[in-house]
């Protein structure tokens, strides 16, 4: 009994010494070469690869495009050096040259700096001060830019005419209603304008050039709006003198064989006024005058 029970003993020992094997799902699977399985995984790889290629050929025409509306962006930035000259004809007062001469002026100022030619570096103000200083004609200059196309517009506003002055170095010059001398007069072909505008006779020695301040403005608007008066109440006149003595005016009307003098510093409707109310008196008592009425003070007026 003992010997037998020994046998039973050690033989469970040896079956107990062995490691259990276990199965799982898991380790079958993975221990086993699945053939499919690489397959896909090169596949996979591959696919990659390719996707990795594909997209500069994908979006090269939105890129192309992309490039197309910046390019066309930065082109419509550019300034074309040929501007457009824009005026109103219809105020055009005869002192305004060609066209073509305020164009190619234009352009070789737009052409002189390369900052001229971009839209964001543009100075309009400077290209039309300059402009300004080379025709004395025009009283303003508006440079505009497009906001589509290239070419700069260019809007010139004449000077308004005010008289025709007769400098006593010689020559004659369309003034403005600023007293600046615009343009020889020889050189306006509008009769229409010479023959409106009051011819003034310098007898102090101004020096007369174009683009020069002659006059004063007040003084200019006096001899415009004198002039104006006197032919409203019927009279021709058919010249005006400037003398050397300051603030005075000699004014010379058809049909008399005498000169008026005005002082330029006092109203011109009361001295126009007096000098009618005496001529009517004198023509009423045919009395004659020789050689001038003098209406420079206020309010009275003496004749010789």
């Amino acid at each position: 009994m003992f010997h037998k029970k020994t046998k039973q003993d050690s033989t469970r020992t040896r079956q107990s010494g062995q490691q259990p094997k276990v199965y799982t799902y898991h380790s079958s699977r993975s221990a086993q070469h699945n053939p499919g399985h690489a397959v896909r995984s090169n596949l996979e790889n591959n696919s990659t690869r390719t996707k990795l290629r594909l997209p500069p050929l994908k979006y090269l025409p939105l890129t192309m495009s992309l490039i197309a509306i910046i390019l066309s962006s930065l082109y419509t930035t550019t300034l074309s050096t040929t501007p457009r000259i824009d005026f109103d004809t219809t105020t055009n007062t005869g002192v305004l040259r060609p066209t073509s001469e305020y164009l190619s002026a234009a352009e070789v100022i737009l052409s002189s700096s390369i900052v001229n030619m971009s839209k964001i570096t543009i100075n309009t103000d400077e290209v039309g001060s300059k402009l300004e200083q080379q025709f004395p004609e025009l009283s303003d200059v508006v440079v505009s830019l497009p906001l589509i196309g290239r070419r700069p517009i260019i809007s010139i506003v004449p000077a308004t005419p005010a008289i025709i002055l007769e400098s006593n170095s010689g020559g004659s010059f369309i003034v403005d209603t600023q007293g600046r001398a615009l343009i020889p007069a020889d050189t306006i072909s509008a009769d229409s304008l010479l023959d409106t505008l009051p011819r003034v006779k310098d007898q102090a020695g101004l020096e007369a050039s174009v683009g020069a301040q002659l006059l004063p403005r007040d003084f200019v608007a006096f001899i415009s709006q004198l002039h104006s008066s006197l032919s409203g109440k019927g009279y021709v006149i058919t010249g005006i003198d400037l003398p050397v003595t300051v603030n005075e005016v000699h004014v010379y009307a058809q049909d008399t064989n005498y000169f008026i003098k005005f002082n330029s510093e006092l109203d011109v409707l009361q001295q126009v006024g007096t000098y009618i109310a005496l001529s009517e008196s004198l023509n009423r008592q045919g009395t004659q005058v020789n050689e001038y009425i003098d209406v420079r003070v206020a309010e009275r007026a003496f004749y010789r």
